[in-house]
């Protein structure tokens, strides 16, 4: 399936999905094992991309970024945020699984806070990925 940018309306359509965040500004490796890793905790991979009035210091737009995250094909569905508002797209979606960066994990930010709450209101579960690499060694 190829990756689709969707708008609010049709989150209501997306069954049995994970939900990931972020400004996803210059794609690198992190960001792909994250991805992947959330890719196998569901059915439905929803990208949700933080909008162009929290990009300070960041170079390439909303639009940008979200076509760059569809040509890598991992997520099944792209959603632009307005802003940083994580907790409506949780709300509307209702994602199983939400997967957050390690960067968010003591966060004191309204929107993930609430967002975190709202997914274990209904009994959803929460993770931090940091996007890290494991190697094995043989000694």
């Amino acid at each position: 399936m190829k990756t689709r940018i969707i708008k609010k309306s049709q989150l209501k359509n997306i069954k049995e999905s994970v939900l990931v965040y972020g400004h996803f500004s210059t794609i690198h490796p992190g960001h792909i094992r994250y991805l992947k890793y959330a890719r196998k905790k569901g059915v439905n991979l929803v990208v949700a991309i933080i909008g162009d009035l929290n990009t300070e210091g960041y170079r390439y737009s909303q639009s940008e970024r979200a076509n760059s995250l569809a040509l890598m094909n991992i997520a099944d569905y792209i959603f632009l945020l307005e802003g940083k508002k994580l907790s409506k797209v949780v709300n509307t979606l209702k994602p199983k699984n939400l997967i957050l960066g390690q960067e968010f994990k003591n966060s004191n930010e309204i929107e993930i806070i609430n967002s975190i709450n709202s997914i274990k209101s209904y009994g959803g579960r929460v993770e931090f990925h940091a996007g890290e690499i494991n190697y094995s060694s043989s000694e």
